[in-house]
């Protein structure tokens, strides 16, 4: 599988030798030498050309790889984060995945974890399949959500709205995040219609045990999932 990758790193030879060793897969890899130029290269990058992983060091020049990661999912939450870090404390760890990291590697000698974990995280995120429950999924490309023996075949808007919520299970999403997946930008007026879109969705879901959506009236929803 061809993919897109965009590595942030200000060790040049470091960025030198991950850059060949994963090019050596197939794999088109961009690198950024700082946190404002990877985050320069995300934002003009067209949402049909974006990046299957991005791989971000922690600190940084300018944006730390955290910083990066947080304006990243300010627009866009499905883009794999990679952190790819020197640091092995819990503090940056931790710090890392509560701002979207989908897993967290120390860096060593060798690149063979980084490689498998790239090609599975965007295996995954690419996947046309979302399962939620053994009994409950939810086809991205066809827009139907499979219940038990039940199809329900989502409006397109719909389908944007809950695929984010299911690939993001148990993690708030930000109204505005939503206004752009389902309507290109983040104004408020479309808070209404959003809100109707996630009362079809909650109706939906309603006879499911351990999945819902639940509601923070000021900011936002999460697809809850246990």
């Amino acid at each position: 599988m061809k993919l897109n990758i965009l590595y942030a790193e200000d060790n040049i030879l470091c960025a030198t030798n991950v850059k060949q060793k994963l090019e050596a897969q197939g794999w088109n890899v961009i690198v950024a030498k700082d946190g404002y130029e990877a985050w320069d290269i995300f934002r003009r990058t067209p949402i049909g050309q974006m990046f299957d992983a991005i791989i971000l060091d922690n600190e940084m020049p300018g944006l730390t790889g955290v910083e990066v990661a947080q304006r990243i999912l300010s627009v866009n939450l499905q883009v794999p984060l990679i952190f790819y870090s020197e640091y092995d404390d819990i503090e940056h760890i931790t710090k890392s995945y509560h701002n979207g990291a989908k897993t967290y590697i120390i860096k060593s000698g060798s690149t063979e974890q980084l490689i498998a974990t790239i090609a599975s995280v965007a295996r995954k995120n690419n996947s046309q399949i979302c399962l939620l429950k053994p009994n409950v999924a939810y086809d991205t490309l066809l827009n139907i959500l499979y219940i038990g023996t039940e199809q329900h075949e989502l409006k397109a808007l719909e389908g944007k709205i809950f695929a984010v919520l299911a690939k993001n299970p148990n993690c708030l999403i930000s109204k505005q995040q939503l206004f752009v997946i389902g309507w290109g930008d983040d104004d408020p007026h479309w808070e209404k219609q959003l809100s109707k879109v996630i009362s079809h969705l909650r109706k939906l879901l309603s006879d499911i045990d351990g999945i819902e959506i639940k509601i923070d009236t000021g900011y936002g929803y999460k697809l809850i999932n246990v």
